[in-house]
């Protein structure tokens, strides 16, 4: 019994071995390239430094590197309220 279900097992990977097509990417699944016709720029995400969920007063807090929490320090912080 167990001989044959490893002759089974076996023959089952084989198959798989033989049966299964080599993977490649074709032109449809390349990495994709956008060209602009002008230039661009892409300005930096704007940084959390805090999260609340609405009606709570618990939240979380975000550290970042000493330089940047000085200069978050400094800037305007912005309120964003956003609920169902």
């Amino acid at each position: 019994m167990n001989i044959r279900k490893m002759l089974f097992i076996a023959a089952l990977m084989l198959a798989f071995t033989i049966l299964l097509p080599v993977a490649h990417a074709d032109d449809w699944n390349q990495a994709t390239r956008v060209t602009f016709s002008q230039s661009v720029q892409i300005p930096g995400p704007q940084a959390i430094v805090d999260w609340f969920y609405v009606g709570e007063t618990e939240g979380h807090e975000f550290l970042y590197p000493k330089q940047e929490e000085q200069e978050l320090a400094h800037a305007t912080r912005k309120t964003f309220v956003s609920g169902d």
